[in-house]
């Protein structure tokens, strides 16, 4: 039978990848709601996408985006004046953390730097 799939287009799968660089013009549905129809293969193997956008998602994504990295940037320059110690557990803690550590890159030196291709790719 036929099934549906739900799964986000950035998992990394080459097939997901495909979908998302095959050209074409998403359909306005509503407002805020564009689709887009992608067959991704041939034959028995191919694969039907249907790609959905909400701008306005995407717009409140991309101003909650930016005070987030302005709130990490702030933490970075507090950093530097912090004790060696204590230095190294609040670089751990940046690291480790759930939203801001996909966005820092560590250099040899230790130090930490936003992570540039990151932020791009977001």
């Amino acid at each position: 039978g036929h099934y549906i799939v739900g799964e986000k287009m950035r998992s990394g799968k080459a097939a997901s990848k495909e979908a998302m660089s095959t050209r074409g013009r998403y359909h306005q549905v509503r407002e805020n709601l564009h689709v887009k129809e992608i067959i991704v293969g041939d034959g028995e193997a191919r694969k039907r996408y249907v790609l959905v956008y909400n701008p306005k998602e995407a717009e409140r994504q991309r101003e909650e985006r930016k005070k987030l990295l302005e709130k990490l940037q702030a933490e970075l320059d507090g950093l530097k004046q912090l004790s060696h110690e204590v230095h190294s557990k609040a670089a751990c803690r940046l690291r480790s953390h759930p939203s801001y550590g996909k966005y820092l890159r560590q250099l040899k030196d230790s130090t930490l730097r936003l992570n540039k291709q990151a932020i791009r790719d977001a």
